[in-house]
Protein backbone atom coordinates (compact mmCIF):
# COMPACT_ATOMS: atom_id res chain seq x y z
CA UNK A 1 0.00 0.00 0.00
CA UNK A 2 1.40 3.56 0.67
CA UNK A 3 4.91 3.69 -0.10
CA UNK A 4 5.84 7.46 0.57
CA UNK A 5 9.06 8.65 2.34
CA UNK A 6 9.13 6.81 5.83
CA UNK A 7 5.63 5.45 5.19
CA UNK A 8 4.25 2.08 4.18
CA UNK A 9 2.46 -1.10 5.01
CA UNK A 10 0.86 -4.38 3.13
CA UNK A 11 -1.59 -6.49 3.52
CA UNK A 12 -2.37 -9.87 1.85
CA UNK A 13 -4.98 -9.59 -0.78
CA UNK A 14 -8.02 -11.90 -0.34
CA UNK A 15 -10.39 -13.20 -2.98
CA UNK A 16 -13.99 -12.38 -3.03
CA UNK A 17 -16.46 -15.30 -1.36
CA UNK A 18 -20.46 -16.09 -1.36
CA UNK A 19 -20.44 -14.53 2.45
CA UNK A 20 -18.78 -11.35 1.40
CA UNK A 21 -21.50 -9.29 2.64
CA UNK A 22 -20.65 -9.34 6.24
CA UNK A 23 -17.96 -7.53 7.93
CA UNK A 24 -16.12 -5.70 11.26
CA UNK A 25 -13.40 -2.80 10.95
CA UNK A 26 -10.43 -3.51 12.37
CA UNK A 27 -8.45 0.18 12.59
CA UNK A 28 -6.69 2.63 15.07
CA UNK A 29 -7.17 5.54 17.42
CA UNK A 30 -6.96 8.94 14.84
CA UNK A 31 -5.16 11.75 15.98
CA UNK A 32 -4.60 15.49 14.93
CA UNK A 33 -5.19 15.67 11.26
CA UNK A 34 -4.11 11.67 11.19
CA UNK A 35 -7.91 9.81 10.28
CA UNK A 36 -8.35 6.71 10.60
CA UNK A 37 -9.72 4.73 7.62
CA UNK A 38 -11.79 2.13 6.03
CA UNK A 39 -12.80 1.29 2.48
CA UNK A 40 -15.54 -0.56 0.65
CA UNK A 41 -14.95 -1.78 -3.39
CA UNK A 42 -17.87 -3.39 -4.85
CA UNK A 43 -17.59 -6.14 -7.40
CA UNK A 44 -21.15 -5.50 -8.96
CA UNK A 45 -23.34 -2.82 -10.13
CA UNK A 46 -26.79 -1.55 -7.64
CA UNK A 47 -24.58 -2.76 -4.40
CA UNK A 48 -26.52 -1.84 -1.42
CA UNK A 49 -23.88 -0.71 1.15
CA UNK A 50 -24.51 -0.18 4.97
CA UNK A 51 -22.10 0.66 8.06
CA UNK A 52 -22.65 0.21 11.55
CA UNK A 53 -21.47 1.17 15.12
CA UNK A 54 -22.16 -1.66 17.35
CA UNK A 55 -21.12 -1.98 20.57
CA UNK A 56 -23.05 -5.39 21.79
CA UNK A 57 -26.65 -4.73 21.79
CA UNK A 58 -26.14 -1.03 21.02
CA UNK A 59 -26.15 0.17 17.39
CA UNK A 60 -27.02 2.83 14.79
CA UNK A 61 -26.48 3.13 11.02
CA UNK A 62 -23.82 5.95 10.24
CA UNK A 63 -24.06 5.42 6.24
CA UNK A 64 -25.63 4.15 3.25
CA UNK A 65 -24.75 3.99 -0.27
CA UNK A 66 -25.14 1.73 -3.60
CA UNK A 67 -21.92 1.34 -5.01
CA UNK A 68 -21.79 0.35 -9.12
CA UNK A 69 -18.47 -2.22 -10.30
CA UNK A 70 -15.47 -0.89 -9.02
CA UNK A 71 -16.90 2.15 -7.29
CA UNK A 72 -15.32 2.35 -3.63
CA UNK A 73 -16.52 4.68 -0.69
CA UNK A 74 -13.50 5.96 1.47
CA UNK A 75 -14.73 6.37 5.46
CA UNK A 76 -12.04 8.81 7.20
CA UNK A 77 -12.74 10.25 10.71
CA UNK A 78 -10.34 12.51 12.66
CA UNK A 79 -12.22 11.67 16.03
CA UNK A 80 -13.65 8.07 15.55
CA UNK A 81 -11.71 5.21 15.78
CA UNK A 82 -13.87 2.71 13.59
CA UNK A 83 -12.41 -0.34 15.02
CA UNK A 84 -15.66 -2.47 15.64
CA UNK A 85 -18.02 -0.84 12.93
CA UNK A 86 -20.20 -3.13 11.06
CA UNK A 87 -20.38 -3.21 6.70
CA UNK A 88 -23.45 -4.85 5.63
CA UNK A 89 -24.12 -5.29 1.83
CA UNK A 90 -26.70 -6.98 -1.05
CA UNK A 91 -23.33 -8.02 -3.22
CA UNK A 92 -20.21 -9.03 -2.07
CA UNK A 93 -17.52 -6.36 -1.25
CA UNK A 94 -14.03 -5.83 -0.41
CA UNK A 95 -13.16 -3.76 3.09
CA UNK A 96 -9.81 -2.71 3.73
CA UNK A 97 -9.22 -1.01 6.70
CA UNK A 98 -6.01 0.95 8.87
CA UNK A 99 -4.84 4.38 9.05
CA UNK A 100 -3.49 6.98 7.36
CA UNK A 101 -0.93 7.67 9.87
CA UNK A 102 -1.14 6.00 13.12
CA UNK A 103 0.51 6.15 16.19
CA UNK A 104 0.60 2.80 18.24
CA UNK A 105 -0.08 3.70 20.70
CA UNK A 106 -1.57 6.85 20.63
CA UNK A 107 0.83 9.55 21.82
CA UNK A 108 4.27 7.73 20.64
CA UNK A 109 6.32 8.96 18.23
CA UNK A 110 6.45 7.88 15.03
CA UNK A 111 3.15 7.60 12.86
CA UNK A 112 3.28 5.47 10.19
CA UNK A 113 0.81 4.01 7.82
CA UNK A 114 -1.22 0.79 8.59
CA UNK A 115 -3.70 -1.09 5.96
CA UNK A 116 -5.22 -4.25 5.92
CA UNK A 117 -7.95 -6.04 4.45
CA UNK A 118 -10.77 -7.42 5.96
CA UNK A 119 -11.80 -11.28 5.77
CA UNK A 120 -15.56 -11.25 6.41
CA UNK A 121 -17.30 -12.85 9.32
CA UNK A 122 -18.02 -16.31 7.91
CA UNK A 123 -14.26 -17.00 7.59
CA UNK A 124 -13.29 -15.99 10.82
CA UNK A 125 -12.23 -18.42 13.42
CA UNK A 126 -11.31 -19.62 16.92
CA UNK A 127 -7.75 -20.08 17.16
CA UNK A 128 -4.53 -18.25 16.44
CA UNK A 129 -1.21 -17.76 16.75
CA UNK A 130 0.46 -14.46 17.06
CA UNK A 131 4.11 -14.56 16.09
CA UNK A 132 6.54 -11.92 17.48
CA UNK A 133 8.36 -9.62 16.42
CA UNK A 134 12.18 -9.82 15.53
CA UNK A 135 14.72 -6.89 14.74
CA UNK A 136 14.12 -4.84 17.39
CA UNK A 137 14.20 -4.46 21.34
CA UNK A 138 12.80 -7.30 23.49
CA UNK A 139 11.23 -4.42 25.17
CA UNK A 140 8.96 -2.50 22.63
CA UNK A 141 6.26 -5.28 23.17
CA UNK A 142 3.44 -5.12 20.13
CA UNK A 143 -0.36 -4.99 20.68
CA UNK A 144 -2.81 -6.80 19.07
CA UNK A 145 -6.97 -6.51 18.95
CA UNK A 146 -9.49 -9.44 19.47
CA UNK A 147 -12.78 -8.96 17.30
CA UNK A 148 -16.13 -10.76 17.65
CA UNK A 149 -19.51 -10.86 16.18
CA UNK A 150 -21.86 -12.52 18.77
CA UNK A 151 -21.93 -10.96 22.34
CA UNK A 152 -20.50 -12.60 25.54
CA UNK A 153 -17.27 -14.25 23.45
CA UNK A 154 -14.88 -15.51 25.88
CA UNK A 155 -11.10 -14.59 24.85
CA UNK A 156 -7.79 -16.20 25.96
CA UNK A 157 -4.14 -15.83 25.83
CA UNK A 158 -2.06 -18.80 26.44
CA UNK A 159 -5.16 -20.66 27.79
CA UNK A 160 -6.07 -17.52 30.52
CA UNK A 161 -8.95 -15.85 30.10
CA UNK A 162 -8.52 -12.16 29.25
CA UNK A 163 -11.70 -10.65 28.21
CA UNK A 164 -15.54 -11.45 27.75
CA UNK A 165 -16.41 -9.05 24.76
CA UNK A 166 -19.72 -8.51 22.86
CA UNK A 167 -19.51 -7.59 18.99
CA UNK A 168 -18.06 -4.65 17.46
CA UNK A 169 -17.07 -1.70 19.51
CA UNK A 170 -16.39 -3.54 23.03
CA UNK A 171 -13.42 -5.33 21.41
CA UNK A 172 -10.32 -6.45 23.61
CA UNK A 173 -6.75 -4.86 23.02
CA UNK A 174 -4.02 -6.72 24.75
CA UNK A 175 -0.11 -5.81 25.41
CA UNK A 176 2.51 -7.94 24.70
CA UNK A 177 5.36 -6.93 27.16
CA UNK A 178 8.25 -9.29 25.52
CA UNK A 179 8.30 -8.56 21.20
CA UNK A 180 9.98 -11.92 20.29
CA UNK A 181 6.99 -13.63 22.35
CA UNK A 182 4.82 -15.42 20.60
CA UNK A 183 1.05 -15.89 22.34
CA UNK A 184 -2.11 -18.18 21.45
CA UNK A 185 -5.59 -16.39 21.30
CA UNK A 186 -8.38 -18.47 21.73
CA UNK A 187 -12.26 -17.33 21.68
CA UNK A 188 -15.03 -18.99 22.61
CA UNK A 189 -16.90 -17.79 19.01
CA UNK A 190 -15.21 -16.92 15.73
CA UNK A 191 -13.28 -13.89 15.97
CA UNK A 192 -10.99 -11.52 14.19
CA UNK A 193 -7.50 -10.98 15.22
CA UNK A 194 -4.92 -7.94 14.21
CA UNK A 195 -1.66 -7.58 15.58
CA UNK A 196 0.13 -4.12 15.85
CA UNK A 197 3.72 -3.12 15.72
CA UNK A 198 4.45 -0.30 18.00
CA UNK A 199 6.56 3.05 17.27
CA UNK A 200 9.80 3.58 16.76
CA UNK A 201 10.08 5.00 20.55
CA UNK A 202 8.34 2.88 21.93
CA UNK A 203 10.54 0.94 25.33
CA UNK A 204 9.33 -0.56 28.33
CA UNK A 205 5.82 0.99 27.98
CA UNK A 206 6.56 4.34 27.76
CA UNK A 207 8.20 7.39 25.52
CA UNK A 208 11.93 6.28 25.29
CA UNK A 209 14.38 9.16 23.65
CA UNK A 210 16.57 8.80 20.53
CA UNK A 211 18.90 5.74 20.59
CA UNK A 212 20.85 3.81 18.29
CA UNK A 213 19.37 0.53 20.33
CA UNK A 214 16.02 1.07 18.80
CA UNK A 215 15.28 -0.43 15.66
CA UNK A 216 14.26 1.97 12.61
CA UNK A 217 10.80 0.93 12.52
CA UNK A 218 7.25 2.22 12.80
CA UNK A 219 3.80 1.28 13.45
CA UNK A 220 1.94 -1.52 10.99
CA UNK A 221 -1.06 -3.53 11.18
CA UNK A 222 -1.46 -7.29 10.14
CA UNK A 223 -4.18 -9.73 9.74
CA UNK A 224 -3.55 -12.91 12.02
CA UNK A 225 -4.97 -15.81 9.96
CA UNK A 226 -6.99 -18.17 12.38
CA UNK A 227 -5.47 -22.02 11.97
CA UNK A 228 -8.57 -22.71 9.93
CA UNK A 229 -7.31 -20.52 7.06
CA UNK A 230 -3.63 -21.98 6.89
CA UNK A 231 -2.75 -23.10 3.61
CA UNK A 232 -0.34 -26.41 2.39
CA UNK A 233 1.83 -24.05 0.13
CA UNK A 234 2.52 -20.24 0.52
CA UNK A 235 3.95 -18.15 -1.94
CA UNK A 236 4.72 -14.61 -1.28
CA UNK A 237 7.48 -11.99 -1.35
CA UNK A 238 9.04 -9.21 0.42
CA UNK A 239 8.85 -5.47 0.05
CA UNK A 240 10.82 -1.96 -0.36
CA UNK A 241 9.54 1.32 0.16
CA UNK A 242 10.49 4.59 -1.40
CA UNK A 243 12.66 7.36 0.11
CA UNK A 244 14.51 10.24 -1.04
CA UNK A 245 13.59 9.48 -4.61
CA UNK A 246 15.02 5.89 -4.35
CA UNK A 247 13.72 2.40 -3.90
CA UNK A 248 15.19 1.32 -0.07
CA UNK A 249 15.28 -2.56 1.21
CA UNK A 250 13.85 -3.29 4.49
CA UNK A 251 15.36 -5.71 7.04
CA UNK A 252 13.03 -8.48 6.27
CA UNK A 253 11.83 -11.19 8.98
CA UNK A 254 9.68 -14.54 8.25
CA UNK A 255 7.60 -16.26 11.40
CA UNK A 256 6.68 -19.89 10.21
CA UNK A 257 3.63 -21.50 12.17
CA UNK A 258 3.44 -25.30 11.55
CA UNK A 259 2.28 -28.97 13.12
CA UNK A 260 5.06 -29.49 15.92
CA UNK A 261 5.65 -33.40 14.30
CA UNK A 262 6.46 -31.34 10.78
CA UNK A 263 8.59 -28.65 11.59
CA UNK A 264 12.13 -30.57 10.50
CA UNK A 265 10.59 -30.95 7.14
CA UNK A 266 9.64 -27.52 5.90
CA UNK A 267 10.98 -26.51 2.93
CA UNK A 268 11.68 -22.92 1.45
CA UNK A 269 12.34 -22.63 -2.05
CA UNK A 270 12.70 -26.33 -2.45
CA UNK A 271 15.41 -26.10 0.04
CA UNK A 272 15.06 -27.94 3.92
CA UNK A 273 15.79 -24.98 6.54
CA UNK A 274 19.01 -25.05 8.56
CA UNK A 275 19.02 -27.82 10.72
CA UNK A 276 19.91 -24.99 13.40
CA UNK A 277 16.16 -23.14 13.08
CA UNK A 278 15.06 -22.71 16.19
CA UNK A 279 11.29 -23.37 16.83
CA UNK A 280 9.14 -22.65 20.32
CA UNK A 281 6.86 -25.51 21.19
CA UNK A 282 3.61 -23.16 22.05
CA UNK A 283 2.39 -26.21 23.50
CA UNK A 284 -1.16 -26.47 21.38
CA UNK A 285 0.34 -28.39 18.78
CA UNK A 286 2.02 -26.23 16.72
CA UNK A 287 5.49 -24.52 16.48
CA UNK A 288 7.12 -20.97 15.73
CA UNK A 289 10.45 -19.93 14.20
CA UNK A 290 11.36 -16.38 13.47
CA UNK A 291 14.57 -15.38 11.44
CA UNK A 292 15.77 -12.62 8.89
CA UNK A 293 15.39 -13.39 5.33
CA UNK A 294 16.94 -11.47 2.20
CA UNK A 295 14.95 -9.53 -0.27
CA UNK A 296 13.30 -11.84 -2.49
CA UNK A 297 10.60 -14.18 -3.65
CA UNK A 298 9.31 -17.44 -1.87
CA UNK A 299 7.84 -21.19 -1.60
CA UNK A 300 7.27 -22.41 1.62
CA UNK A 301 5.74 -25.67 2.07
CA UNK A 302 6.79 -29.44 3.64
CA UNK A 303 8.51 -32.51 2.00
CA UNK A 304 4.99 -33.58 1.62
CA UNK A 305 3.05 -31.25 0.78
CA UNK A 306 0.07 -31.53 2.36
CA UNK A 307 0.32 -30.01 5.71
CA UNK A 308 -1.07 -27.03 6.56
CA UNK A 309 0.88 -24.06 7.66
CA UNK A 310 1.28 -20.10 7.97
CA UNK A 311 4.24 -17.16 7.79
CA UNK A 312 4.14 -13.96 8.33
CA UNK A 313 6.21 -11.75 6.46
CA UNK A 314 7.48 -8.44 7.92
CA UNK A 315 10.16 -5.90 7.90
CA UNK A 316 12.17 -2.71 9.32
CA UNK A 317 13.53 0.67 7.64
CA UNK A 318 17.27 0.07 7.67
CA UNK A 319 17.61 3.70 6.28
CA UNK A 320 14.36 5.15 7.14
CA UNK A 321 11.52 5.11 10.28
CA UNK A 322 9.23 2.65 8.56
CA UNK A 323 8.06 -0.71 8.68
CA UNK A 324 5.29 -3.19 6.79
CA UNK A 325 3.63 -6.82 7.92
CA UNK A 326 1.51 -9.09 6.26
CA UNK A 327 0.48 -13.16 6.73
CA UNK A 328 1.87 -15.12 3.45
CA UNK A 329 -1.64 -16.38 2.79
CA UNK A 330 -4.97 -16.92 3.63
CA UNK A 331 -7.14 -20.03 2.75
CA UNK A 332 -10.95 -19.24 2.00
CA UNK A 333 -13.05 -21.35 3.46
CA UNK A 334 -15.95 -20.43 1.45
CA UNK A 335 -16.54 -20.54 -2.40
CA UNK A 336 -14.21 -18.24 -4.26
CA UNK A 337 -16.32 -16.37 -6.93
CA UNK A 338 -14.51 -16.79 -10.22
Amino acid sequence: TKSVQASADGYVALPMTTTSTDFYVASYTPFGSSPSTFAIAALEDNTCIEVYYRNGSEGYRTAFMSLNAFEVYNGMSETVDFTGFQVKSTKPVSVISGHMCGQVPAGILFCDHMAAQMPPVDEWGTEFIVPGIRGRLNTAGYFYRVLASVDDTIVKQDNVQVATISRGAEYYEGFVEFTFDNIVVTCSNPCLVVQYNVGYLYEKGSQASDSEELKRTDPDMMLIPSTNNYLTTLRFGTSNFIADETIKEFENHLAIVVPTPSKGVVTMNLQYLPVSTVWTDLANGYSVCNFQINHGLYNLRTDTGNVKMMAFVYGHGLTHITAYGYPAGFKSIDVVLS
